[in-house]
């Protein structure tokens, strides 16, 4: 199991570092018919990886990139379906030494390493990493479990899914990647939502400045919450805003209460009972701003 770990390892730091020497990468074709012609992927020539899906549908783009087909295009299935099996990055979530990918089709990728084969462990780093983006103002739901899979991806950084998945969001990523895509999904690919990857990773990490500064509040139960709310799954979202709302508090009470006790003059036996008998008209009106500013 360690040196199949070490294996994974070593494979994702040679696409890393190809990446980082060759942005135009090398030939769609070459790299996506050697998958093709290769059922099984050949170990030597690509890594497993998981792979996450989630809406609205966007293409993450390069500064050389060009997304433009014609209605006529997509309803002949001519479209350039090799370039939505393409990374156009990685980014970094923490995860040293290894990095997540983010594919043309906005598939969201990590090495399926012993750890990442966790499918709660591996959510929560997708989850939590679009959490940083809604917050950082770009508009995104949450990743599902159902709409993960398992994959591979040639070390020229073109992947495909080994794995079927019974998510909505999934399948209409693998149903564009194949060309059988039905005539009302197929529209989805005519003007779709263009991010440049700069304004992406910016969007990152303007979303982690802004949660830095809240320690306790999790990004993935936030993105939950709001994703739930938008799905019009009221209990659901209630739960996740209510905790979201409840780590704030927690927050506010941490650096405005409880550092500052000696203020009060009393002691603090409590959150609940203190705000019954010892909070001053100030320190509400210090509450109902820090709540306002976030």
């Amino acid at each position: 199991m360690r040196g199949s770990k070490t294996t994974i390892r070593r494979k994702w730091r040679i696409y890393r570092n190809r990446s980082i020497l060759n942005r135009n990468y090398f030939s769609a074709l070459t790299a996506y018919q050697l998958a093709k012609q290769n059922n099984s992927m050949d170990e030597n020539n690509s890594v497993p990886i998981i792979i996450g899906n989630a809406s609205p549908f966007r293409i993450i783009v390069r500064e050389t990139d060009n997304w433009s087909p014609t209605l006529e295009d997509i309803n002949n299935g001519t479209y350039d379906y090799v370039k939505l099996h393409r990374l156009s990055t990685y980014i970094d979530v923490g995860i040293t030494p290894y990095s997540m990918g983010v594919a043309f089709d906005g598939s969201l990728i990590l090495p399926a390493s012993e750890e990442f084969r966790d499918k709660d462990k591996s959510l929560d780093i997708f989850n939590r990493t679009l959490g940083y983006l809604l917050l950082g103002g770009i508009y995104t739901e949450a990743v599902s479990p159902e709409d993960m899979l398992a994959g591979s991806m040639t070390l020229d950084g073109y992947f495909r899914p080994i794995t079927s998945s019974s998510g909505a969001v999934a399948s209409f990523h693998h149903a564009i990647r194949t060309k059988h895509v039905s005539a009302l999904d197929s529209i989805k690919l005519l003007n779709p939502d263009v991010v440049k990857i700069e304004d992406y990773k910016d969007a990152i990490e303007l979303g982690k400045a802004t949660l830095s500064t809240i320690p306790r509040l999790s990004a993935s139960i936030l993105l939950n919450g709001a994703t739930q709310y938008v799905k019009h799954e009221w209990p659901e979202s209630l739960v996740s805003l209510w905790t979201s709302i409840e780590q704030v508090l927690s927050h506010i009470w941490d650096v405005e209460i409880v550092r500052k006790r000696n203020d009060f003059g009393k002691e603090i036996t409590g959150r609940k009972k203190f705000y019954k008998i010892s909070v001053p008209g100030l320190l509400q009106q210090k509450l109902r701003y820090f709540i306002k500013m976030l």
